[in-house]
C-alpha cells in the first residue's frame, strides 16, 4: 500500500511526476511544484454537471502534465504527496468538446475522509454551500478589514497573505438548524469556529459540524454569525423516475451549483 503524506507540499519543492498518459503507459519524470493556487472549475453553461470548487490545485513543471489524466506526485523515499487528476470544465461552443484540467491534489485534503474508512465508518460529511476566491491583503484593507487581522493573515500564512471572499451561494435543502444565518456573496471570512482561515485545506472544520461560528466581514462591518452546514447526503441522486422520455429526479448537487433559489423539488 502507498504511503501518503501528512504534510502539505510546498511550491518550489522537487517531485516525481508518475502518471498514466494517453497511450495507458506509465510515464516518470523528476520535477518541481510550479505553483499552489486555490481555483475554481468554471461551470459548464449547457447543461449543469458537478465542478470542482474551493479547491487548492497543484501545478508542476513538467510537459508530462498536461499528457496524463491520473497519476501521483511522490518523494524521493516514495512517499505519496499528492493525486494527479483530471477535472472535467466547460464544454467549448465552437467544437462542442469538453476541456478538462490536469492539476494535483494535496494527499492531506484526503485525511478527513481516510481516517474515517479506516475506522471503519461510513463518511458522512458536511460543506458549506458557498463557492470562494481569493482576495489579497490591499483589497481587505479597503473593504473594513482591520490592520490588527491583516498582521495575523501575515503570522499565519507568510507564504501567500489572504483571505476568502463569498463569490456565490448555493442553493442549498431545506435542513438548516433552527437559529442558523447564511453567508452572502460578498462576504470575507475571517473566522471559522475561532480559526483564522488562509487555505482552502483550513474549510475542512465544516465537515463534521452541523453549523460553525464564523467572524466576517459584510458591508465594511465584522459580524459574528452562526451559519449551517450542508449533509453532502442530501445533495445526492438517490432514484429516478423515467416517463415518456423524460428522466425526473430531485435537484441534484451541480444544478444547486449554478442556481441560488429553486423553484420546484422536481428537475428534468
Amino acid at each position: 500500500a502507498a504511503k501518503l503524506s501528512s504534510e502539505t507540499i510546498k511550491q518550489g519543492a522537487d517531485t516525481i511526476f508518475v502518471g498514466f498518459n494517453q497511450n495507458f503507459r506509465v510515464v516518470v519524470a523528476k520535477t518541481t511544484v510550479t505553483d499552489i493556487t486555490t481555483v475554481a472549475i468554471p461551470a459548464n453553461a449547457s447543461a449543469p454537471r458537478y465542478r470542482a470548487i474551493n479547491l487548492d490545485a497543484i501545478t508542476v513543471d513538467t510537459g508530462l502534465s498536461g499528457q496524463c489524466s491520473n497519476g501521483v506526485l511522490i518523494g524521493s523515499d516514495g512517499v505519496v504527496h499528492a493525486l494527479w487528476l483530471n477535472y472535467l470544465g466547460e464544454r467549448t461552443p465552437s467544437n462542442h468538446k469538453d476541456v478538462e484540467y490536469h492539476l494535483g491534489l494535496a494527499t492531506p485534503q484526503l485525511f478527513p475522509v481516510i481516517t474515517k474508512i479506516q475506522a471503519g465508518l461510513i463518511p458522512s460529511l458536511r460543506i458549506l454551500n458557498m463557492e470562494s476566491y481569493v482576495v489579497q491583503m490591499s483589497q481587505v484593507r479597503i473593504m473594513g478589514v482591520s490592520e490588527e487581522w491583516i498582521q495575523q493573515v501575515a503570522q499565519a500564512n507568510p507564504a501567500r497573505h489572504q483571505l476568502f471572499m463569498v463569490r456565490k451561494i448555493d442553493c442549498a435543502p431545506d435542513s438548516a438548524p433552527a437559529g442558523t444565518e447564511s453567508l452572502q456573496e460578498g462576504d470575507i471570512i475571517l473566522t471559522l469556529n475561532d480559526k483564522l482561515i488562509t487555505r482552502v485545506s483550513e474549510f475542512d472544520i465544516m465537515y463534521d459540524h452541523e453549523s460553525l461560528d464564523a467572524l466576517i466581514i459584510r458591508g465594511g462591518k465584522e459580524m459574528r454569525l452562526t451559519i449551517a452546514t450542508v449533509p453532502t447526503q442530501d445533495l445526492e441522486t438517490s432514484r429516478a423516475v423515467i416517463f415518456c422520455g423524460a428522466v425526473l429526479q430531485k435537484p441534484h448537487h451541480a444544478v444547486r451549483q449554478q442556481i441560488s433559489k429553486l423553484h420546484s423539488e422536481i428537475y428534468v
